[in-house]
């Protein structure tokens, strides 16, 4: 069911690219079958390959030790980007109070 639901979100994308297009038919159905083709074999070698698995294996314990958490990667980003907005929003209002005097 997850890989089902992985596909139709890859179809789900393209139609939405898709729909937003302003020239529709400047899009070459060629190029974005093989578009998709080539990303459908990347991810079919990086899940089935062995040697790719092992590779992966690695250097997550290489990284491990390092204290690095992948899993709480999108908290820190989140964290990070609310600290810059806010960091900018105070600048803006900072720069429209000199602008104003």
């Amino acid at each position: 069911m997850l890989q089902l639901q992985s596909a139709l979100g890859i179809f789900a994308l393209l139609a939405i690219a898709w729909a937003f297009g302003e020239n529709r038919r400047a899009v070459s159905l060629r190029q974005a079958a093989i578009g998709l083709a080539a990303t459908l074999v990347t991810a079919v070698v990086l899940i089935k390959l062995p040697i790719v698995a092992h590779a992966f294996g690695a250097i997550n314990d290489a990284v491990a030790p390092l204290g690095i958490s992948f899993s709480k990667l999108p908290i820190r980003i989140a964290a990070i980007s609310d600290a810059i907005a806010a960091a900018k929003g105070s600048a803006v209002k900072g720069s429209d109070a000199k602008d104003r005097k």
